[in-house]
């Protein structure tokens, strides 16, 4: 068909291949389409096909005289796209029901030492804490979230036999002066002491021992449970050391009972910041253990010095009986006793095994460090180091420069 520049019909043939009869398109359509990029458009015939309508000008002498209209039935492409979203549909759908049928078996196998971990966790509910989980080779996430969880169930293991040792120890330390209080109080009810107030009194100092006994385990106790939830307040100031073991010395030389007393201090030592009153508290308890296993002929010595320009070092040395080396590693251990034949005896009473415990902790927290080494039948070295005041500066920021041990 040979339509006017209007897009009026000119010339129709309906014998020819090329017209589309039937195919109704207004003129100023006709014009917008010429004038547009795209001179072409889908459209219906009179029986509902679908016709791919061109436009193509016919030009003479640079001018627009004609516009030839040439349509073709897209049937056939029709049918072949719509074959084509069949197909692909029914692919798809196949690679989904295939991804499906393989998913399941490869996410059970993935997820497998995930399961292992929850079955592990339920039997450790139900406080079977020495279970571990059987680590997989592979070093992805699974790999090192069960070696995490395995790490996790050995600390709550260690927390928990702690814990049990330390309610059993406990129990042990407060049964003996319950013990004794309620025999001297059964004996004052038996009427044993027949009015003689020596025995009654006897009696009474004997029951206020252990009173107080029971009351410094329980101060104790108090100080180590506020130490482990970091409850302790600590005041801390610039201490003079040499004046601190000056102090110390003085109120060892009233705790002996014949044993030698020395001091001694190097002079021009830096100051250490520090909780004076704690660190005095620290030091008499350490000397006060020294002198309960130093012999009356014994000597005990408290020696300050300067290892370094950053580290100031208290040693308390005695010439006690000394620890054996398999007990060497335990002495920190809350309740912990070298020998605990000795600990109910007359000469080593009122010992609780938490001084060395409370001491570490407290040194500790106040950035020193402390060891002990012995030598058994020579007696007991107990060091205690603090970085010095210039150097406590750096650690404010952040500096923190490993200590000379």
């Amino acid at each position: 068909m040979i339509l006017t520049t209007t897009g009026t019909p000119l010339i129709t043939n309906a014998s020819s291949s090329f017209d589309a009869p039937g195919i109704n398109i207004a003129s100023n359509q006709v014009q917008q389409i010429i004038k547009s990029n795209v001179p072409y458009l889908l459209a219906k015939d009179n029986l509902g096909q679908h016709q791919l309508v061109v436009f193509i000008p016919l030009i003479k002498n640079f001018h627009t005289t004609a516009i030839l209209q040439v349509s073709t039935p897209t049937a056939p492409i029709d049918d072949f796209l719509t074959t084509f979203h069949l197909i692909l549909f029914l692919g798809i759908m196949c690679t989904f029901g295939i991804a499906i049928a393989l998913i399941f078996p490869l996410v059970s196998i993935a997820l497998r030492p995930l399961v292992e971990i929850e079955r592990t966790s339920r039997q450790i509910a139900q406080d079977e804490l020495s279970i571990r989980i059987d680590q997989p080779p592979t070093d992805d996430e699974i790999g090192r979230l069960a070696r995490s969880f395995n790490a996790m169930v050995a600390r709550l293991e260690t927390a928990f036999q702690k814990q049990k040792r330390f309610v059993s120890d406990a129990s042990h330390e407060l049964r003996t002066p319950l013990t004794v209080l309620n025999g001297n109080l059964e004996m004052l009810l038996l009427g044993v002491d027949r009015g003689d107030r020596e025995i009654t009194r006897h009696l009474a100092r004997g029951m206020f021992a252990e009173v107080r006994r029971m009351h410094r385990m329980v101060e104790d106790l108090l100080a180590l449970t506020r130490l482990d939830e970091g409850r302790l307040v600590l005041r801390k100031d610039t201490v003079t050391v040499d004046t601190l073991l000056h102090t110390v010395c003085e109120q060892a030389i009233y705790l002996a009972h014949g044993q030698e007393i020395r001091c001694l201090i190097e002079p021009g030592l830096p100051a250490i910041c520090a909780d004076r009153d704690r660190l005095q508290q620290i030091l008499l308890n350490l000397v006060d253990n020294a002198l309960k296993y130093t012999p009356l002929e014994g000597q005990i010595e408290l020696h300050v010095l300067k290892e370094s320009q950053r580290t100031v070092a208290l040693t308390i040395n005695d010439t006690g009986q000394g620890i054996s080396p398999e007990a060497l590693p335990h002495v920190f251990d809350r309740f912990y006793r070298a020998d605990p034949s000795r600990s109910r005896s007359s000469v080593y009473s009122g010992g609780s095994g938490l001084g060395l415990a409370i001491a570490k902790e407290l040194v500790e927290a106040q950035h020193g460090t402390i060891e002990i080494s012995s030598t058994l039948g020579k007696g007991t070295s107990v060091t205690l180091r603090f970085p010095a005041l210039v150097q406590l500066e750096r650690l404010k920021r952040h500096e923190w420069p490993e200590m000379k041990r």
